[in-house]
């Protein structure tokens, strides 16, 4: 009889491609590097292709992490500041949504890094502006606690209404979205699903 053997050398896996924002002008044939970093989410003003948000958010915290802008067809991207700059518990992954009935509308919501400080894993906040083209945006918070306890540090993506605690899962279970034909409602997806009726700085419900 006639006794075969097998054996398979070491090899090692080709290097890890860069993560962040690429740009393809071929269909997808090649593509280019515009921002480093662990891209969440890339939004685009249905009005104007040049105008783009985007955001960036490795969970555990990270230098790029934050909101970026592009103003033209995301060849450049620019760190946007806001609220959550220097917000206690740092930038982890960032959502975002362009109001389809008015661009200047743009929501962005934020989980809390898990980095031992803040509520890790739980949402660092909601923001809006209502000028997402102006050269420096305004930014406010939108109140997220009637989501979670009443405290809003946990919100929609850290909360199981069922159970009636806290379950920081904003760096997993996190989307949100602007109802197509009105700016002020809001939809975010968590652990629960929750309609914001009247988004705005002042009261949500």
């Amino acid at each position: 009889y006639t006794t075969l053997f097998r054996s398979r050398t070491g090899v090692f896996p080709p290097s890890i491609p860069p993560t962040g924002i690429l740009k393809s002008v071929d269909g997808g044939i090649s593509w280019s590097l515009k921002q480093n970093g662990r891209a969440n989410d890339l939004e685009v003003d249905p009005t104007n292709f040049n105008n783009q948000y985007a955001g960036i958010g490795d969970i555990f915290g990270a230098v790029d992490n934050g909101v970026y802008r592009s103003m033209n067809a995301g060849d450049g991207w620019t760190p946007v500041s806001g609220p959550w700059t220097s917000m206690t518990g740092g930038v982890g992954r960032v959502e975002i949504a362009v109001a389809p009935s008015n661009p200047n509308t743009v929501y962005v919501s934020i989980q809390d890094a898990i980095n031992g400080q803040g509520t890790d894993g739980g949402l660092l906040g909601l923001f809006r502006t209502d000028n997402a083209w102006d050269p420096t945006p305004a930014w406010t918070q939108i109140p997220t606690g009637a989501t979670d306890d009443g405290t809003g540090s946990k919100g929609y993506c850290g909360w199981d209404p069922a159970f009636f605690s806290a379950s920081n899962q904003c760096w997993y279970d996190h989307e949100i979205i602007v109802d197509p034909a009105n700016a002020n409602i809001l939809y975010a997806g968590g652990i629960p699903l929750w309609k914001c009726t009247n988004c705005t700085a002042a009261t949500a419900a």
